[in-house]
C-alpha cells in the first residue's frame, strides 16, 4: 500500500521516521507536505495524489497565501479542513487524520484544532487520532500538558538522548512547536501503528 502523506512542518519534521516505520510494515510513501502550508494549499495537489490512502496533520498555519484576509484562524482552519476532507471522499481514498500537538507548555483541552479535525472526519466516516497524545504528560490528575520532556524509554538510550542521571529526554525542539529526534519518533510510530 502507498500512503500519502499531507501536511506541513511537523509531517516534514518527522518524515524520515515516517517513511522508515511504514517501510517497516511494507508500505511506500508519497509526499504532499511542505513546511509554512495550510490545509488549502492541498485542495489541487491531493486530487493528483498517488497513494491508497492519506495521512494529514496540520498544525493550523495562517501565513500562506490562500489563508489570507478569510477571517479568523479557527474559522478557516475548519471550513478548510472540511473541503480537504470532502475533497478526499470524493476520491473514495482512506483517510488518517492525526491530532497534532498543541504549542509546549499549553493543555490538551486547549488545543482547537483536535475537535475541528475529529468533527470533520465522523462527518465522513473518516478517520481521528489523537496521536499527539504521546507528546504530553498528565499533570494534577487531570492536566495532559505537551511538553518538552518526557521520561527516557529505551530507544531514547539506545540513541544516547536521554539525560542521563536525571532519566528525561527534549521531545520538542525550542520554538515549542516542532519536534525533536524523540518527540518525531514517538509521534511518527504512534502515526503508524494506528494506520
Amino acid at each position: 500500500m502507498k500512503i500519502t502523506l499531507v501536511g506541513d512542518s511537523i509531517v516534514d519534521n518527522m518524515k524520515d521516521y515516517l517513511h522508515w516505520f511504514y517501510g517497516l510494515h511494507g508500505h511506500s510513501t508519497e509526499d504532499m507536505f511542505y513546511p509554512g502550508t495550510a490545509p488549502c494549499d492541498w485542495f489541487t495537489p491531493v486530487q493528483s495524489m498517488a497513494g491508497d490512502m492519506a495521512m494529514v496533520l496540520f498544525m493550523g498555519n495562517m501565513f500562506t497565501a490562500c489563508t489570507q484576509g478569510r477571517g479568523a484562524v479557527q474559522q478557516v482552519y475548519e471550513e478548510d479542513i472540511n473541503h480537504l476532507a470532502d475533497i478526499l471522499a470524493m476520491m473514495g481514498k482512506p483517510v488518517l487524520w492525526a491530532g497534532p500537538p498543541g504549542f509546549v507548555g499549553t493543555t490538551e483541552s486547549a488545543n482547537w484544532r483536535l475537535p475541528i479535525i475529529n468533527a470533520a472526519a465522523i462527518r465522513l466516516g473518516q478517520h481521528y487520532d489523537n496521536s499527539a497524545q504521546v507528546l504530553r504528560q498528565n499533570y494534577g490528575g487531570q492536566t495532559r500538558l505537551y511538553t518538552s520532556w518526557m521520561p527516557c524509554q529505551q530507544n531514547d538510550r539506545d540513541q544516547g538522548w536521554c539525560w542521563e542521571p536525571y532519566g528525561m529526554v527534549t521531545i520538542r525542539q525550542p520554538d515549542a512547536v516542532h519536534l525533536a529526534d524523540s518527540g518525531k519518533r514517538r509521534l511518527a510510530e504512534r502515526i503508524v501503528n494506528v494506520t
